[in-house]
């Protein structure tokens, strides 16, 4: 037991010392941690202009994107971050549950393996620690040699355990004398250790002023006590410029959001009031509008197509000769007997007269369409006939006569004789000297 404490005494020794060299590793450890900060504090400098660089980079990249509208590219990768995430997961899930069964697996076979080493292990400490026993009892007189026998039965073995309780001392005795002999191995050794390193010391040296040594001693003291002081206002430093740094990342995300959050908002604003770069100024009420007159347009074609002879077909003019200027209502006509199209404006008196018409019979059509329920039970068409040839004439009256089918009625003023007499029922304003007057022609 002297040898063991003895053991214990070298081992704490040792681990003292340990703990000093830990001690001068973590002092210069920190030397390198602020060192290492001011190497962040230039790199993270260097970020923030390359940062500054890249978003300048940015604005130009997004001249050449890919897709033609921001939401189409969202659309596009959110598709794939899904596709992307749906398979991450399912192969995590499955990774992570043959990980957990290789792992139970591995535990439980460990633990087995564990259990049956203790089993026997403890089973023969078992078997030592009784035959200790009873040698003790037989070495120190609480109990005969033939109790050693293997055929020796228990209450031999507990009647020499019963003589050894009675003349065992108390806890606290024990405990006292253990303590006492335990110090004063403990000072023993110390000092033969202390003499020991003494002699190794002040082998082959000079007898020194220890009044000296005591002053270069408190030097290093107050040396140790500045540059624990030191480290401390380092460490310091060091945690708060670690919150100032994470203070800074929260503050570039936040930053990065709202700008994204920003640009999205911005080229939503400029779509909807058509201020887009290099699109078509036109404005959200003015593509509204646009999506109704496609649909006269188109309901005007079914008759203007007819009497212009299948030459002529209204269309809206989509592609801006300015895109500085705003646009999206203009017309123009496709001429199928050139295959070009051409200005409105080149139309003759009574091909505008057609095209009017025309639109005029789409707009009613589409009112009736959406209007849901509401009907155009009258229409009027006030002069506009006479520039319009023989067959342009037939024409228009064809058309006409198509709209009064069913219930609607359809009034034409005009002063042209051909179209007087092809009208059945009239009525004819006659002028007099007494005044004008109305007569019903049936």
């Amino acid at each position: 037991e002297l040898e063991q404490r003895k053991l214990q005494f070298l081992q704490d020794q040792k681990r003292r010392k340990q703990c000093f060299e830990r001690l001068e590793e973590i002092k210069r450890t920190l030397l390198i941690f602020e060192e290492t900060l001011t190497d962040h504090k230039e790199h993270l400098s260097r970020i923030m202009n390359e940062l500054s660089q890249a978003d300048g980079t940015l604005i130009t990249l997004k001249k050449d994107l890919q897709y033609g509208t921001r939401e189409e590219a969202e659309n596009a990768i959110k598709a794939m971050e899904e596709e992307r995430n749906k398979l991450q997961s399912e192969y995590t899930i499955a990774e992570a549950a043959y990980r957990k069964c290789e792992l139970s697996l591995a535990n439980v076979s460990a633990v087995l393996t564990e259990n049956e080493k203790k089993y026997v292990l403890r089973r023969k400490e078992y078997n030592e620690a009784k035959e200790g026993f009873k040698q003790k009892l037989v070495q120190y007189g609480f109990a005969e040699n033939d109790i050693l026998e293997a055929s020796a039965d228990a209450e031999r073995i507990k009647a020499g355990l019963k003589r050894y309780q009675s003349n065992r001392i108390s806890e606290d005795d024990l405990a006292a004398l253990r303590k006492s002999i335990d110090l004063y191995y403990k000072n023993r050794g110390s000092l033969e250790e202390k003499i020991k390193q003494l002699k190794s010391d002040t082998k082959d040296q000079e007898e020194k002023d220890l009044e000296q040594i005591a002053q270069e001693q408190e030097a290093l003291n107050c040396r140790k006590t500045e540059c624990e002081e030191q480290s401390n206002r380092i460490y310091s430093r060091l945690k708060n410029n670690e919150i100032i740094d994470k203070r800074v990342e929260e503050q570039k995300k936040e930053q990065e959001k709202v700008r994204r959050d920003y640009l999205t908002y911005s080229d939503l604003s400029k779509t909807a009031n058509g201020e887009l770069t290099g699109k078509s100024k036109i404005a959200f009420e003015q593509y509204v509008q646009a999506f109704y007159f496609d649909k006269v347009i188109h309901e005007a074609n079914k008759r203007f197509y007819k009497m212009s002879n299948n030459q002529y077909a209204l269309m809206r003019k989509e592609d801006p000769s300015n895109l500085r200027s705003a646009t999206g209502l203009e017309l123009e006509v496709m001429d199928y007997y050139t295959g070009k199209p051409r200005s409105i404006k080149s139309l003759s008196g009574g091909e505008s007269f057609k095209a009017a018409l025309s639109l005029a019979l789409g707009l009613s059509d589409v009112i009736q369409s959406f209007a849901g329920g509401i009907e155009v039970d009258a229409m009027f068409v006030d002069e506009g006939f006479g520039s319009l040839d023989s067959d342009s004439l037939e024409q228009a009256i064809e058309t006409l006569n198509s709209l009064t089918m069913g219930n609607r009625l359809v009034g034409i003023i005009s002063h042209v004789s051909e179209l007087k007499d092809r009208i059945d029922k009239k009525i004819l304003i006659e002028k007099s000297m007494e005044g004008s007057r109305l007569k019903l022609v049936t």
